[in-house]
């Protein structure tokens, strides 16, 4: 619900780690959610998929306020969609 509230489109979700693999891999993201439970415990499903986006370096939230921030800011037209430094926001005037 909190997704489609905010224009977010959910492609796809998977449960098997070769699923995930291919997705990175093979599929173009622009983004990847994924609200750790367990914390940093390698043995569950949600680290792997942090690791992938790691790995294939795709930005990833792992909170949905910082979702909702960045939602927000782009909805206001304050940022485009490119990766920046901290300093580079900094010198925007935006805070």
């Amino acid at each position: 619900m909190f997704f489609q509230e905010n224009g977010i489109t959910v492609d796809k979700v998977v449960k098997d780690y070769q699923d995930v693999n291919n997705l990175f891999r093979f599929q173009k993201m622009s983004a990847v959610i994924n609200i750790p439970n367990q914390g940093r415990n390698k043995v569950k499903f949600g680290f792997y998929i942090r690791e992938q986006a790691t790995i294939f370096n795709v930005p990833l939230f792992t909170h949905l306020d910082t979702v909702d921030a960045v939602m927000c800011l782009q909805k206001q037209s304050l940022i485009a969609s490119e990766v920046r430094t901290l300093s580079e926001y900094y010198k925007m005037d935006i805070f």
